[in-house]
Parts: C-alpha cells; structure tokens; sequence
C-alpha cells in the first residue's frame, strides 16, 4: 500500500509524488506553486513552495511544466 504524501493541501500517493518529481513538473494549487523534491536522508517525498501566486479553483490543482506555468503566468519565471 502506497503511503499519503501531502503538499500543501494536496493529497497525493508516493508513486504519484515520484512521477511528478521524475518528470520535474510542479503542482499549481489556488495560492501557490509547488515543486516536489525527495529527501533522501528520510526517503521521502515533500512540497517546496516556489511561487506565490496560483490559477486553480479553490480545492483543484493542476500538475504542469515549466514551459505551461510561463505562459500561463506571462512571463518568465521558471526556467525551461
């Protein structure tokens, strides 16, 4: 059974944290963007606030990439 990796108010499973975080996409929530790192030390998954400023509707997020979160917000922000 997959463990609970929470980010922000995001639930998500592990192996759904370790593709985000493989694939280097970042979590768009209401308020803010999250990029998941790994700890290797405590072999776990975690949110890092990059931004603060979001575009879902309160209780959605979006995964997105670099190249999305840029054009979403107009400029650059996030390197490609």
């Amino acid at each position: 059974m997959d463990n609970i990796v929470k980010i922000g108010r995001v639930e998500l499973f592990e192996h759904e944290a370790r593709e985000i975080y493989e694939a280097g996409k970042y979590i768009l929530t209401y308020s803010k963007v999250y990029a998941v790192d790994y700890s290797a030390a405590q072999k776990r998954f975690y949110g890092r606030g990059v931004i603060n400023q979001g575009g879902a509707r309160r209780g959605r997020y979006h995964i997105m990439t670099a190249k999305e979160l840029n054009h979403l917000f107009g400029h650059m922000i996030f390197n490609e």
